[in-house]
This record gives structure tokens, C-alpha cells and sequence, in this order.
């Protein structure tokens, strides 16, 4: 029998791990939920090509039980065992590298008023974006409009030695006026969906800071533009993302970043595309290749 091994905080991110455990249901496979606070390490559990481990939100103890779960047999999203044991930088980092289009980057701040100066205009001017590297939900995205405020923001942060992870971006307006941004799910080297994320706060630029509220549409794009979405994926050895990027008044495509893991249930409770049971589909297909 195929086991769904999931990895989750008890009582976190409680609407994932029932929408996967619900896909697992319909295909006959046991869900098992892992939670790393209290999962005893002097026990290891072996993992076959009929297990899929998959973690719901990969930071600190979650990314150590899953890496300690982790062998060259068991099914993942991960396009190598040797991807899965990787820690990866920020996807702009490698997205740059390889000349995959982003907003104009500078990965670093500093509170050298002169090199600030420079970076502000290899961005393009005011206003621009000051982005936390860990953030999630539109959280550590700072919209900076003057050079007095970038200032007192950075020194706060070099302050307390925060400074490494945040990047600053230039500001890009989106192609309509009801929309700031869009994100499409990448599986199995294929777009799923694309859809737009639409602010419903007119006081904030973030169009997925309102995660409850926010409207959302699903849209489709031309080849080119997937093309360049699932090379976003692929290049970081994932099987899965979820791309987030804007397309700009000359209808190039920017892209922001890709998450893996990611929170799918929109997907299938606002936008209702089975996105899940396609998930645990791809993950079936790919332990029987094996």
C-alpha cells in the first residue's frame, strides 16, 4: 500500500494537510502526518518507491526531519536525491545567473549613503521594492518612495543584523489597473494554472497580503511566456513551484519568485481546480517509472 508521508506542525496549516489527505483518500493511500516537535529521531523510518514525503512548510525543525527522512528511493518533488538534500538560495539568486527575466535585483543593502545612491538608479529611480529574502503573504515586501526613508529603513536593519536577507528591487507597474500580480503553478514541467492574484486593498500596493479577501482569476498565457515559468522551476531541480510574477505595461513577464512548498488551497477552494489530486497523480506516476 503507497503511504503519503506529510510533514506539519500539529495544528498548522490545517486546510493543506486535509486537502492532501482527502487526494490521498480517492487514490487508496495512507496519509501519515510527521510533526517535527515531537517525532522521536532514534527512530528512523525507512522509505520506499511506494512512499511520498512531502513537507507542508520546510523551515527549521520540518526541514531537518525531512532531510532525515530523506534516501534515494522515496518520492518527492524533488527532481534528485541529491536536490532534496540541498539548502537553495533565494530563486532570484540562480534565476539571474541564467538570465531568466526578473525585476532589475540588487541582492544586498548597505548603509554606505554613496553606493545606496548608485543602486537607486541602476533601479531606475523611486519608488522601489525592499524585500525580506524569507518572507511569505506580502510580509518584509516594503515599498520605499524617498531616499530619506530607504536610509533610516536600512540602518534599522543593519542595526540589528538582519541586513543579509533582504534584496532591493525595482518597482514595476502591473498592465491593468485591478491587478498587481499573478502566480502559475508549475507540475511535471507543464503549466497547471495561471491565475491573477487582484488586491482588494486600495491603501495597499500587495496584492497577496489579504489572503482570505483577494480575488483571483484564472487566465491563460502564451507559449513563450510558460516556456520561461517552467524553466523557472526546472532550473532549481523541483518537479513542482508555484511562480509568482507580473507582466509589465510592455507585456514582458518579470518574475518574482518561485515557492515550493506552497499553499495550493485557493487552488481549489476559490478557483475549484484539483490541483492536489493532480499533485498526488503526478507523484503515483512517478513512483511507478521508477
Amino acid at each position: 500500500m503507497m503511504k503519503f508521508y506529510s510533514i506539519n506542525i500539529k495544528g498548522t496549516n490545517r486546510s493543506l494537510s486535509s486537502l492532501i489527505s482527502q487526494a490521498c483518500i480517492k487514490k487508496k493511500i495512507k496519509y501519515i502526518e510527521l510533526d517535527p516537535t515531537t517525532y522521536d529521531f532514534s527512530k528512523k523510518i525507512y522509505l520506499s518507491k511506494n512512499d511520498f514525503l512531502y513537507t507542508i512548510n520546510p523551515k527549521g525543525k520540518s526541514k531537518i526531519l525531512e532531510r532525515f527522512l530523506l534516501n534515494d528511493k522515496v518520492i518527492t518533488f524533488y527532481k534528485s536525491y541529491n536536490r532534496a538534500l540541498c539548502s537553495y538560495p533565494h530563486s532570484s539568486f540562480i534565476h539571474e545567473k541564467i538570465g531568466i527575466s526578473i525585476p532589475k535585483t540588487i541582492f544586498g543593502i548597505t548603509k554606505d549613503r554613496k553606493l545606496l545612491k548608485k543602486y537607486i538608479t541602476e533601479l531606475n529611480g523611486f519608488p522601489i521594492i525592499l524585500k525580506s529574502i524569507n518572507g511569505s503573504h506580502g510580509i518584509g515586501v516594503v515599498k520605499v518612495d524617498s531616499f530619506s526613508s530607504l536610509v533610516s529603513i536600512v540602518d534599522y536593519l543593519v542595526s540589528i543584523s538582519v541586513d543579509k536577507n533582504f534584496i532591493l528591487r525595482e518597482f514595476i507597474s502591473p498592465s491593468g489597473n485591478k491587478c498587481y500580480s499573478y502566480r502559475s503553478v508549475v507540475l511535471g514541467g507543464k503549466v497547471e494554472i495561471s491565475y491573477i492574484n487582484q488586491s482588494v486593498e486600495k491603501d495597499d500596493f500587495r496584492s497577496n497580503i489579504n489572503q482570505k479577501e483577494r480575488k483571483r482569476k484564472i487566465i491563460n498565457l502564451p507559449k513563450s511566456q510558460e516556456n520561461q515559468i517552467v524553466k523557472a522551476v526546472e532550473v532549481l531541480g523541483l518537479d513542482l513551484g508555484a511562480v509568482d510574477y507580473i507582466i509589465d505595461k510592455a507585456q514582458n513577464i518579470k518574475i518574482f519568485e518561485v515557492n515550493f512548498p506552497f499553499d495550493f488551497s485557493p487552488i481549489v477552494q476559490d478557483l475549484k481546480y484539483p490541483i492536489c489530486d493532480k499533485m498526488i497523480d503526478f507523484l503515483i506516476e512517478k513512483s511507478l517509472l521508477r
